[in-house]
């Protein structure tokens, strides 16, 4: 049976497949978070693009020759900028390890609120830093073949943060910093790419299946140059980066309690 479809109208927003509609969503209404969104949020099995389909965005911008206060340290250190000095006086309540008292004195301060540069240095810098990590589609870069990060940072509440912190002193010594970054009251996000690092796994890393010549050729590996990114060396196949996924997952969970979940939406296949 024929269906007739909304016509889409400027201005409009994303199709709505539940009531079959154009719906205006505001910036409050598309639910954006760390790496999340009310549109990711809403793909449930077996749908893949989830309830909304985006048609339009409209973005509301400011005219300014300076960025917006940069609040990313290793941006701000590619700048130029103070995001290096140490912080001896300011505990943080909020955060899970500021009772110890190395947090105190290794946890670098977030860059100034207040801290801009020019919109083409911002550019350039992102671009380096982006890179530098295999992050921007380059012929000549191997590790350019990615989906990006694989793995989203884990956010953690204080008792998962303790057992970690429990963990790590067992395995990497007592009081080896945790790098960690504010996620709300109580919270932390800890970089998914120290956990990897600390779970055994370096850079460039191929795989148990495939070190023990299960395939011959280039197949899947972790990026030679940040263990977050999963590249096709030339002849993965979809199994080869699931199975690699999981041996990470599966051994940072067995090692420190902390489940890594995907960044990527994945089509026909689960971890």
């Amino acid at each position: 049976m024929a269906r007739r479809w909304p016509t889409p109208s400027p201005g409009s927003g994303p199709y709505d497949r539940a009531t079959a509609e154009v719906v205006d969503l505001g910036a409050a209404d598309c639910g954006f978070g760390y790496r999340t969104s009310a549109f990711k949020r809403s793909i449930t099995a077996p749908a893949v693009t989830g309830r909304f389909v985006v048609l339009e965005v409209t973005f509301q911008l400011t005219s300014d020759r300076l960025s917006r206060p940069l609040r990313y340290a290793e941006l701000a250190a590619a700048l130029g900028l103070d995001a290096d000095r140490l912080d001896a006086d300011r505990p943080d309540a909020a955060r899970p390890d500021a009772a110890r008292p190395e947090a105190a004195r290794l946890d670098p301060v977030r860059p100034d609120e207040g801290a801009r540069a020019p919109l083409g240095d911002v550019r350039s810098a992102v671009l380096r830093l982006r890179r530098g990590k295999g992050m921007v589609l380059d012929p000549a870069d191997p590790d350019s073949r990615s989906a990006g990060s694989f793995f989203t940072n884990p956010v953690l509440n204080t008792a998962q943060f303790a057992a970690l912190r429990q963990v790590a002193d067992e395995r990497c010594g007592p009081g080896v910093p945790i790098p960690q970054f504010p996620a709300g009251p109580g919270q932390v996000k800890v970089p998914a790419a120290w956990l990897i690092g600390q779970a055994g796994f370096g850079k460039g890393y191929q795989g148990a299946h495939q070190a023990d010549g299960d395939r011959p050729g280039p197949t899947a590996h972790i990026s030679t140059k940040h263990t977050l990114a999963l590249v096709n060396a030339g002849e993965a196949r979809t199994a080869d980066v699931i199975d690699l996924a999981r041996e990470i997952r599966d051994r940072v969970r067995d090692i420190f309690g902390v489940e890594l979940a995907s960044e990527p939406v994945l089509v026909g296949v689960s971890l």
